[in-house]
């Protein structure tokens, strides 16, 4: 491994990572917003890290990804994505089945093609500009939400 520091090291905690792989006792190494590293517990240099974490008794989520989201409204509402973050999703792939962006042509109404009857409050009307899918997601971005997002529509991701 480089000679890189790492902003926190959680260490010890149960590692489950996602691949379907058995869980494991292990650290993982933090540096700005990503994963640097996963390894088995004591393999990573706890003098490497700015911050360490004692995750003993814990199960430690490296971050999941949400292949088929629905959180479109709800990251309009509170970016912050407490819920899925809560769960350990780092990660939201939308728009499989619509997007509240390009408005435009057919159509008028963004939010009327939602899978869920909700009201959009502020966001049907502010949506209405959104005649470029980008303009949805720098709007989120703006928005500060707390996760990775994708979406299938477009093939655009923000971070």
């Amino acid at each position: 491994m480089s000679d890189t520091t790492w902003d926190v090291l959680i260490r010890g905690g149960r590692v489950v990572d996602g691949s379907g792989n058995p869980w494991f006792y292990g650290d993982v190494a933090l540096a700005a917003d990503r994963v640097a590293a996963v390894a088995p517990a004591g393999v990573l240099d706890p003098t490497r890290a700015r911050e360490l974490v004692d995750a003993t008794g814990h199960v430690v989520s490296p971050g999941f990804i949400d292949i088929q989201s629905h959180s479109i409204l709800p990251f309009l509402r509170d970016g912050r994505s407490v819920s899925k973050v809560y769960q350990g999703v780092t990660t939201e792939i939308m728009g499989e089945a619509w997007t509240p962006a390009p408005v435009g042509g057919r159509i008028r109404d963004p939010f009327r093609s939602s899978l869920l009857a909700a009201d959009a409050g502020e966001w049907a009307e502010r949506a209405k500009e959104w005649t470029r899918f980008r303009a949805w997601l720098e709007e989120m971005q703006a928005r500060g939400v707390s996760v990775n997002i994708g979406s299938f529509v477009g093939g655009a991701t923000i971070r």
